[in-house]
């Protein structure tokens, strides 16, 4: 069969090598990629006839139409360079959220008091989203807008304005929470165009590889062969791509279908480096913008925890004052060694305090840590309190004791004293004079370690001088206040001595003797006592009662408790009770400064006294010992121990007929045994109001003798919380039915027994 037949005469197939007729002014139009095959559908993207075995093989349908390789890879290489661009720039925002949500958790970690600061600054890292989330308007409001300014201009600004800044407002106060979500959705989109990313790279390497093992017949196959075809890829090369008509799938000339080829496979090859060449970019741009972001959330991380964390605990430190003239700052909590000594620190020098305690302050001075004596240190007021009552220089260089200088303070805040220049001021000759403004005499007043403290105040503009004279705890060194009075207006402390019970002062000029109290004038001077629990038990709460016997008074002054827990005070409660003298009857009141106070920890603590203006004389009251002791482990032993050591201090103890035993072989036993004598107690218990009021708590222990027929006596509050606790344990034991006695060789005996009863509020 020759070139030119059109079919083969025998089967009557058709001559592919034949050119082509026109049939009724139609050619047909074969597949732009296998020139032999006739077209049976288009790609639905660039519009180029394909035949069947393309639109089998093609990778992608849309809208149940074929797409072709080239098209498939251009859409493939698109996603890519878009997912590539979406997971890139959501973990550059997941880097900017976690760097300040980690430093807001980071600042609540170590300082949980500055949970507003880490609430901000996490929020920052939520804040681009959620204005952008918040503020920006949809297109359905901007045409809600658009409607309500039309009608009423003036009230749809307002509406917009208070919408605008409502979403500011609303942005900012969620912000924090917004990086919380942000943070999970860009994680969540770094997962998924990971995936895509994976997914579409695999569809793009399948489909180049099909195309470069399966070699294209229009250029390999192509029957076409010799000066036609190259003129005809000559002539055509740059030709325009012309999609086919969908519907009749016919092209005008054949020529046409060869420059849309020869346009494709160029396109084709054009396209795939600029697609690797764009992926290899956005990878280097990712890899650098993470590590950008890693470095950018270490160096941040280290700059919190390096100068941040420092300056936040130095900024939020309490600031205290050094006292004496020369402190030890040391680096170990001991005193009295050579090699812990760091430096000197003097007289008015600031230190940054992290922690201060009864004995020690962890303190830093000029950037270097380390630890000061506690009691040489002051808090700013009292510190200029205390600094500006320096008269001269003298003053200071002759008060050089740091427990004489808070002698000093303690008058000046117990008579509220203002000091400086208008107020009251210390004057001091030189230290080596014989008479001066000061003085440290050895007096017998029962208080013997050191040596007492006196000196003289100056009022400069009242022309007025106050005479005071302490003493000092032999364990703590605490000022002990014990008298004052007028000073002359001239004249310096010559001389000082007590005479039991009187202070004779003498001046230089001038003789002056008080006598605080004697013999004659006892009946008529004003009590002024304390009184609390001696022992208590650590986190138990007690009274702590100040009583003045008279209700004239005026000008209670607030001792400095700063061993207990202030939970309540001072309550001030008026007292009457009815006396009858020779016939006659008299009312006497009293009035009463009551402290609920709770123990802090286990020691050995010294309330100092307070003092209260009665009938125009400035009185003191008593200081006040107690001591606070860990809980007991159970009951039982501690009635164990209670009963041991309250007959070991008694163990002579004995009545005019039987001994009273400690222990004996059979035991005091309540009537039923212990539960039905703790039910008993329970039953009977009732709460004092004003204990109850003021929630004061604690376990009462009273001893008491069972008696040979089973009675009980000599009850006694062996450990006390308070006095209306003890009274009322005192009262239900009291009340207490006939015990079975206690046995020694069969035979009845008196046994000491001890009762704890633990008084709670629910």
């Amino acid at each position: 069969m020759s070139d030119k037949a059109q079919s083969c005469p025998k089967c009557g197939a058709p001559n592919p090598n034949a050119p082509m007729q026109n049939l009724e002014e139609y050619y047909f139009n074969p597949c732009a990629w296998h020139n032999n095959a006739p077209a049976v559908s288009s790609c639905v993207t660039c519009g180029r006839a394909m035949c069947k075995t393309c639109v089998d093989t093609a990778p992608f349908a849309i809208n149940n139409k074929p797409q072709c390789n080239e098209c498939s890879l251009q859409m493939l290489g698109e996603n890519i360079s878009t997912n590539k661009t979406t997971k890139f720039w959501s973990v550059v925002k997941l880097v900017f959220l976690l760097l300040f949500m980690s430093v807001g958790l980071m600042i609540y970690i170590s300082s949980p008091e500055h949970i507003m600061t880490a609430w901000i600054i996490a929020g920052i890292g939520g804040l681009p989203s959620a204005l952008k989330n918040f503020v920006t308007r949809s297109a359905e409001e901007k045409w809600a807008d658009e409607i309500v300014t039309r009608v009423d201009p003036n009230e749809g600004c307002f509406q917009q304005m208070f919408a605008f800044f409502f979403k500011v407002a609303f942005a900012f106060l969620l912000a924090p929470v917004a990086a919380i979500w942000f943070t999970i959705k860009n994680i969540v989109a770094i997962v998924k165009s990971s995936r895509a990313i994976k997914a579409d790279q695999a569809d793009y390497d399948t489909i180049l590889l099909r195309m470069q093992e399966i070699a294209h017949p229009a250029e390999a196959n192509s029957p076409h062969t010799g000066q036609g075809s190259q003129t005809a890829n000559r002539d055509y090369t740059n030709a325009s791509v012309q999609p086919e008509k969908p519907a009749q799938q016919v092209a005008t000339s054949h020529t046409s279908t060869d420059a849309v080829y020869t346009q494709s496979a160029k396109h084709s090859q054009d396209t795939s480096p600029a697609q690797k060449s764009t992926s290899s970019k956005l990878n280097v741009a990712l890899i650098i913008g993470i590590v950008i972001g890693a470095f950018a959330l270490v160096g941040l991380v280290g700059g919190y925890f390096i100068w941040y964390a420092p300056y936040a605990k130095d900024r939020d430190a309490l600031r205290t004052y050094v006292v004496a003239n020369n402190v030890f700052l040391r680096s170990s909590k001991v005193a009295g060694i050579e090699y812990n000594k760091l430096t000197k620190v003097p007289y008015g020098t600031r230190l940054i305090t992290y922690s201060k305690d009864d004995e020690w302050a962890e303190v830093k001075v000029d950037g270097v840590e380390g630890f000061v004596a506690a009691p040489y240190l002051l808090e700013w007021d009292d510190f200029m309190l205390l600094d500006n009552v320096w008269g001269n220089a003298d003053a200071k260089e002759c008060i050089e004791s740091s427990k004489s200088r808070m002698a000093v303070l303690d008058y000046c805040k117990r008579k509220q004293l203002n000091t400086g220049t208008e107020g009251w001021q210390l004057y001091t000759l030189p230290k080596d004079a014989k008479c001066n403004n000061f003085l440290y005499p050895r007096l017998d007043n029962d208080h013997d370690k050191f040596a007492e403290f006196a000196f003289v105040l100056k009022n400069q503009t009242a022309k007025e001088r106050l005479f005071a004279i302490y003493s000092f705890d032999d364990d703590t060194e605490n000022p002990i206040f014990l008298y004052d009075e007028p000073a002359p207006e001239d004249g310096e402390i010559k001389q000082i001595k007590y005479s039991g019970e009187k202070y004779i002062v003498k001046y230089t000029g001038h003789v002056t003797a008080v006598t605080p109290k004697t013999v004659d004038d006892k009946k008529n001077k004003v009590e002024f006592k304390a009184t609390a629990s001696e022992v208590v038990g650590i986190g138990e709460t007690f009274k702590l009662c100040y009583e003045v016997m008279t209700d004239k008074e005026e000008g209670f002054c607030v001792p400095q408790i700063k061993d207990f827990e202030i939970l309540h005070g001072p309550t001030r409660g008026i007292r009457s009770s009815m006396s009858s003298k020779n016939g006659a009857t008299s009312r006497e009141s009293s009035v009463t400064y009551t402290y609920v106070l709770k123990a802090k920890e286990v020691g050995v603590f010294v309330v100092p006294p307070a003092t209260i203006t009665a009938d125009g004389e400035v009185i003191t009251s008593n200081s006040v010992q107690i001591k606070v002791v860990s809980e007991d482990l159970n009951v039982q032993n501690q009635i164990s121990s209670i009963a041991s050591e309250t007959v070991s201090d008694n163990e002579k103890e004995i009545s005019a007929e039987e001994p009273v035993y400690a222990a004996a072989e059979q035991a005091p036993e309540f009537p039923g045994g212990m539960e039905c004598l703790t039910d008993f107690i329970r039953k009977n218990l009732k709460y004092p109001p004003f204990s109850r009021t003021f929630g004061i708590e604690g376990k009462v222990v009273v001893s008491f003798v069972v008696e040979k027929d089973g009675s009980t006596t000599d009850f006694t509050v062996v450990r006390s919380v308070d006095p209306d606790l003890d009274n009322e344990a005192l009262r239900v034991l009291k009340s207490m039915p006939e015990w079975k006695p206690g046995k020694q060789d069969g035979v009845p005996v008196r046994v000491k027994f001890a009762v704890p009863i633990n008084f709670r509020l629910k």
